[in-house]
């Protein structure tokens, strides 16, 4: 019976720029600005121009003060 349950939706583990800016209340400038300041989580690359961010990096983000930090 379990193998008749699917996800409503699949597992994220990583979010575009504008994704991790509206996680945390920030614009997605911001989140550009604080990372060229190296105050934030570095991107994982797919590719040249496709930067993501780990979810488990931004949540750690948070709990060590996030953008206050």
């Amino acid at each position: 019976m379990a193998d008749n349950i699917k996800p409503s939706q699949p597992l994220r583990l990583a979010v575009t720029a504008r994704e991790a800016a509206r996680m945390l209340g920030i614009g997605k400038s911001q989140v550009f600005k604080l990372l060229s300041e190296k105050q934030f989580p570095e991107p994982v690359r797919l590719g040249k121009r496709n930067p993501r961010w780990l979810i488990a990096d931004l949540e750690i983000f948070l709990q060590k003060g996030g953008c206050n930090a």
